[in-house]
């Protein structure tokens, strides 16, 4: 009877337990309203922006998971941007999107290289610019500001 004893006062102290950790569970877990499923908005990115992007249509199992998993980070800032009203725009999915975060890199800073041809390029150095003037007006060099409509 002596085992019999310990094995109630264990199943007390579970149940008491119990008692307290299912509540902090329930606020713990995430309801769906915080939660987002954003596997649809992945596979119509990817169907849309995909082969634009050259990804390949077939790739491993931990690259296909590496690349939703960068989407559903991508998209989540796009939904907290959304969510924001203080913001006087709205954001989207775009083909950035699809990219994995060292593959959106090769979109960072200014690229000539396929605009300029390297061997025509020009190097300059500080002395080059010696004799240039320390200010220069340009209002008369320069077209008035046009309205481009929804363009600018």
């Amino acid at each position: 009877t002596g085992s019999s004893g310990i094995n109630a006062e264990y199943g007390e102290l579970i149940r008491q337990n119990m008692k307290l950790l299912l509540p902090l569970l329930l606020l713990v877990t995430p309801t769906s309203a915080e939660f987002t499923d954003y596997r649809s908005q992945y596979t119509e990115a990817l169907a849309k922006f995909g082969n634009k992007d050259g990804i390949p249509t077939s790739e491993s199992k931990e690259m296909a998971a590496y690349r939703y998993n960068s989407f559903v980070s991508f998209a989540s800032e796009v939904a907290a941007i959304n969510a924001d009203d203080s913001l006087p725009f709205t954001a989207e999915n775009n083909f950035l999107s699809v990219l994995t975060p060292e593959e959106r890199k090769s979109y960072y800073g200014l690229n000539i290289s396929r605009a300029v041809e390297v061997d025509n390029l020009v190097s300059f150095t500080a002395d080059d610019f010696v004799s240039a003037p320390s200010t220069q007006d340009f209002r008369s060099k320069i077209p008035a500001v046009k309205d481009q409509g929804s363009c600018g």
